[in-house]
């Protein structure tokens, strides 16, 4: 086979564009935001704030994992387990 295409690439051939840039947008699980964020965010053209609502997604997205992983490791009781409990399983 040939060289593997980037995403930018092959974005570019689906699309069928003249130029595509990747714009990495990355949020750690408790809500962390990197140092370039405020550059991404500016080279997509969206409101500088718009970071808070990330933040914000970010967080209630991770609690929401965290709460349907702990009500899977409590079995099929129905009730949710507590971090302690999960930690003696």
């Amino acid at each position: 086979g040939g060289a593997p295409h980037s995403l930018a690439q092959e974005i570019k051939e689906i699309w069928q564009q003249e130029q595509v840039t990747i714009v990495p947008i990355i949020l750690g699980v408790t809500a962390e935001i990197p140092l370039r964020l405020h550059e991404s965010i500016k080279t997509l053209g969206l409101p500088p704030r718009i970071y808070k609502s990330l933040q914000k997604t970010v967080v209630l997205d991770s609690c929401h994992i965290m709460q349907k992983v702990l009500s899977n490791n409590a079995g099929n009781t129905g009730k949710t387990a507590t971090p302690s409990e999960v930690a003696r399983e």
